[in-house]
């Protein structure tokens, strides 16, 4: 076959536009041992489909024996669902919405945990409380402007060594 052709018929082919008649004569051009290098892997690919066709795995009463398997009537006793199966999937589902709506309810319901809410009934147990809260936060205020105060010196040095107001002998350590 000479390679024009050949290519045509490939074209064809790999375009799923070929006849029958032109299929056929790919199979016996590349199932023939006259194939080209360049061909050989297009070889190797019809080759295959022609072993695969011969394999006897899977002869013609393949098809029926399956369709015969799937259209099996199972027999009733298969069928049949237990009804007590059924029940309990239902009380299950039941029992899960029921500890759900239980436990959202519990962390919905504000008299469970009036602590979390800072709600006080005494003005002055309030006062209190609140005071104790601000004195808490002034003191670490009062913590973070000693150690800030402690960069204060670190820029004055840095200021003076940008200025060259420090000696040669100051510098050393």
């Amino acid at each position: 076959m000479d390679s024009k052709r050949l290519e045509t018929l490939l074209s064809r082919y790999w375009n799923c536009v070929s006849t029958v008649e032109e299929e056929q004569e790919l199979r016996e051009y590349f199932n023939s041992h006259e194939v080209d290098g360049e061909m050989s892997e297009v070889a190797g690919l019809f080759r295959y489909f022609e072993h695969e066709k011969k394999r006897e795995d899977l002869d013609g009463s393949f098809d029926e024996e399956l369709l015969a398997k799937l259209t099996k009537v199972k027999p009733e006793s298969e069928t049949k669902s237990r009804p007590l199966w059924n029940y309990l999937k239902v009380a299950a589902a039941l029992a899960v919405v029921a500890v759900a709506s239980y436990l959202f309810r519990q962390n919905m319901e504000p008299e469970n945990r009036p602590e979390l809410l800072g709600t006080y009934e005494d003005p002055r147990e309030a006062f209190e409380e609140t005071k104790k809260a601000l004195m808490l936060i002034a003191s670490k205020m009062n913590k973070g402007k000693e150690q800030a105060s402690k960069i204060s010196i670190f820029n004055k040095a840095e200021e003076k060594i940008r200025n060259g107001e420090v000696e040669e002998d100051q510098v050393e350590m």
